[in-house]
């Protein structure tokens, strides 16, 4: 069955429009026009293109090693790699963007695939991106693996760097990624490479999946955590993460939608420009946002000991979960939230009071 867009790379659209260019302007009108390739198009970095019904509808890029400049070098760690390979053979997928209609069906994996593809074909041993937590289930279920402690920005706020090694076909195999058939099999090099990966500065503060910890989380923890304990064999204990956050690090920013329940585990977060309401062990951050699916109105930040978080992906309440166990979650989730209000109340923006009909929650 077809689909309802085709994806290609922006050089093959400039290519295809040099050839109309060079039909009008040298056959019809007789003049001279330099080919595309003259033009500065930049051959180390591609954007694919998904175009449907006439419209872009998504787009992802990949930049190449050698383009790459200091801020990724130091998002993603590359100093470490460079001794075991050489900048071209590194690549980083960014500003991955979907239309809202195609958010349901296959664009965003097609999307990832052909960009595997294409590191691939140019050569590209390791393919990092950088994950907001909500999509860290998607990426590991597709073989990336995260390497180094989150990262983040007043802009962007946490961002978790992930790595894939595009010559590790029987790694993914094993993983069940759907990208297995999009890349070689050299499991010895892979072998050097996944010990190198796990030698990352930083490797044993890195993003975990939480369903080890799981029932230990939900039986001993305190305020919103025991109201997780109803999901233990559930798929939202399989989309828990745990995020360790260093002291002063941004972990949403303000005006940005929240898709992540953040609850603290160990430490606290402040809330706010100046920092000044704080969300201790037990609690929970940007949940308005995150329930009635609005923009946050304050920035959140790691306190001055860091944060270790449990993210919960509002994903997982979306029609992926089972209905009646993400209801009964979110129920407790509601008590829990106004028994802590009542202990630190606070004025609701006027914006909250439009609630998300995609989450109902009962009295």
């Amino acid at each position: 069955m077809s689909k309802p867009y085709a994806i290609t790379t922006l050089e093959s659209l400039w290519s295809r429009t040099d050839e109309l260019l060079q039909a009008v302007y040298v056959r019809e009108w007789g003049k001279r026009l330099a080919p595309s390739a003259e033009l500065g198009l930049p051959l180390s970095q591609r954007t694919l293109l998904a175009i449907g019904g006439g419209e872009v509808v998504g787009t992802v890029s990949l930049l190449l090693g050698q383009r790459l400049g200091e801020e990724e070098r130091e998002r993603f760690s590359l100093s470490h790699f460079e001794p075991a390979l050489p900048p071209r053979q590194f690549a980083v997928g960014s500003r991955m963007a979907t239309a809202p209609t195609h958010r349901a069906g296959e664009l965003a994996l097609d999307l990832v695939r052909e960009l595997v593809q294409l590191g691939a074909q140019l050569g590209v041993r390791l393919l990092f991106i950088a994950s907001q937590p909500y999509l860290l289930d998607k990426y590991r279920g597709l073989g990336f693996c995260s390497y180094r402690p989150s990262v983040s920005d007043p802009q962007g706020g946490l961002l978790v760097p992930l790595v894939l090694d595009l010559a590790d076909r029987r790694g993914l195999i094993a993983r069940g990624s759907p990208l297995a058939d999009a890349v070689a099999d050299e499991p010895e090099r892979s072998a050097e490479l996944q010990a190198l990966i796990a030698a990352t500065p930083g490797y044993a503060e890195r993003a975990l999946p939480a369903q080890g910890r799981w029932e230990e989380l939900t039986r001993e923890g305190r305020g919103v955590l025991p109201a997780l304990a109803p999901a233990s064999d559930s798929r939202l204990a399989q989309r828990a993460w745990l995020l360790p956050c260093a002291p002063g690090e941004w972990v949403v920013a303000a005006g940005q939608a929240v898709r992540t329940l953040y609850v603290v585990l160990e430490g606290e977060l402040r809330l706010g420009a100046e920092g000044q309401r704080v969300v201790g062990p037990g609690q929970v951050a940007g949940e308005l946002s995150y329930l009635l699916d609005v923009r946050q109105t304050h920035s959140i930040r790691a306190g001055e000991q860091g944060a270790l978080l449990l993210a919960v992906p509002l994903r997982a309440f979306r029609g992926e979960a089972e209905a009646p166990l993400a209801q009964s979650f979110l129920n407790a989730l509601a008590h829990t939230i106004g028994r802590q209000r009542a202990a630190q109340p606070m004025t609701f923006p006027e914006a909250f009071s439009h609630p998300n009909p995609n989450l109902k929650v009962s009295s």
